[in-house]
């Protein structure tokens, strides 16, 4: 009886595995659920089935040890079939269900005893940026010095990073501005060092010379700007600091400040308007009154630009001795480069003795090198006292400057009519630039028709040496005839 019912029901066991397994069509699907509803030791087997899937499947989720489920499979499938033959048909796969158990509840066991794993170190997380430093505007010769050494000409597009030094050479300046923190102006002969730029604190160094700094409010954040062996200490003010060597002084236009030594201890309290020595102490009023700082406002350094405004420079011009853009005074004792929004400019220019010029100037957005022939100066008294106005040029004394060179210009043509049909007389006009000293700024040929390039060349080479009686003021553009021979 039992081998009868194993024989019928065997082949149904590979159809009810099929089934779990999603394998079967869906007509034998139907057929096979058919016959499960009307025969019981096929249910028990299906839910035998069901049951090892389950626990195997809870098994694999717990992460334990591999197992080798075809051998277990295997090997409670043999056991099954013995008891099938021992006792009735068809019960084999509950004791399947119990192997599986089995092995769960022992590789449980196992993972029990297993030892905790070693905690791995959490990752530090990434240091943040420090704060940007743009470089504004720039006067004369200045130099970055980078911390491993290297030393580079400061530039508008420079970002100088924590460690890194500004070097401003006499009669320089540069113009710096630290996130949404401070500006800072680093004047002639002066080196800064950019200690730390962090978000919540920000050191400067100041190894010699002299910077400003315009603070904005900082609330928690801390501002410290050190020389000579003291530390200048701000929440939000406007402050110069001096470096004499071992001594520094400090103005204060603005707000408070501590001054404090190398030990961290306090040795001045100045509020605004003051001034202070490390050698004399309060500095700037008479006794019994409050210090002061002198009467002249410190000059504070231009605001941050946009990386996309144009590129504006001015040359230095003698008869200039600060440029006034915007708010800011910019020294004009060498080159002035800087970065202006496209539009109108307004420009004032500051002479020796305080009256200031002002003009407008259209800046477009490829930027603009300022002509000196734009600065209409006041009359200024000449070197032989007499008045005249700036700018003049004796004109027969550039005639014959002019004249002296016609050697020159007229091989230049001759060399071009190698190249070139330029037959007969051919007029031009020759515009040339002077600086204060008579020295040439440019020079261009002007013609009614295109000129040979080689021509141009030539003659722009013939001239760059020439040497004209100084017009003063600002210097002079005007424009000479010429006239070339076929020989």
């Amino acid at each position: 009886m039992v081998e009868r019912l194993r024989e019928e029901h065997e082949p149904k066991l590979a159809a009810l595995a099929l089934l779990e397994a999603g394998r079967l069509s869906e007509r034998g699907r139907q057929r096979l659920l058919r016959h499960v509803a009307r025969c019981e030791p096929c249910r028990e087997a299906l839910a035998g089935l069901r049951r090892f899937e389950t626990l195997a499947g809870e098994a694999r989720a717990a992460d334990l040890p591999a197992i080798d489920w075809a051998r277990i499979e295997r090997a409670a499938l043999g056991a099954a079939r013995s008891e099938t033959r021992r006792r009735r048909a068809l019960r084999w796969l509950p004791a399947l269900a119990a192997a599986a158990l089995l092995a769960f509840g022992v590789q449980a066991w196992v993972a029990r005893r297993r030892p905790e794993p070693i905690a791995q170190p959490r990752a530090r997380p990434a240091a943040p940026a420090p704060l940007a430093v743009q470089v504004t505007a720039l006067v004369g010769t200045v130099h970055l010095r980078w911390p491993d050494g290297r030393r580079e000409p400061l530039s508008l597009d420079s970002r100088p990073q924590p460690g890194s030094t500004i070097e401003a050479e006499p009669g320089a300046e540069a113009h710096l501005s630290v996130a949404d923190t401070a500006r800072v102006l680093v004047l002639g002969d002066a080196a800064l060092q950019l200690n730390q730029l962090a978000r919540d604190a920000v050191e400067l160094g100041l190894v010699r010379g002299s910077a400003v700094s315009k603070v904005q409010p900082l609330g928690s954040r801390r501002y410290e700007l050190s020389a000579a062996g003291y530390r200048v200490a701000v929440r939000g003010t406007h402050f110069e600091v001096r470096s004499h060597g071992s001594a520094i002084e400090v103005r204060v236009d603005e707000g408070h400040v501590h001054v404090l030594d190398v030990a961290g201890k306090q040795v001045a309290d100045l509020i605004a308007p003051i001034g202070w020595t490390s050698t004399v102490g309060q500095v700037g009023s008479a006794p019994g009154e409050p210090a002061r700082a002198e009467a002249r406002p410190l000059r504070t350094a231009r605001r941050a630009s946009a990386a996309s405004d144009a590129l504006f420079s001015i040359p230095a011009l003698p008869a200039v001795a600060a440029w006034h853009i915007d708010g800011d005074r910019l020294n004009a004792a060498g080159e002035l480069r800087m970065r202006v929004p496209p539009g109108v400019l307004e420009l004032g220019a500051e002479l020796p003795d305080g009256r200031i010029v002002r003009l407008e100037i259209a800046i477009d957005a490829l930027g603009t090198r300022f002509d000196p022939a734009w600065l209409r100066l006041p009359h200024e008294r000449s070197v032989n006292g007499r008045r005249g106005p700036a700018g003049e040029l004796d004109l027969a004394a550039a005639s014959a400057v002019i004249r002296g060179a016609q050697p020159s210009l007229q091989r230049c043509y001759e060399r071009s009519l190698r190249t070139t049909d330029l037959s007969g007389s051919v007029k031009l006009k020759l515009r040339l630039t002077i600086d204060a000293a008579g020295k040439i700024r440019s020079s261009e040929l002007a013609a009614a028709s295109p000129l040979p390039p080689g021509l141009v060349a030539c003659v722009r080479d013939a001239t760059r040496r020439l040497q004209f009686p100084p017009p003063g003021g600002s210097g002079i553009t005007f424009e000479a005839p010429l006239s070339f021979r076929t020989r």
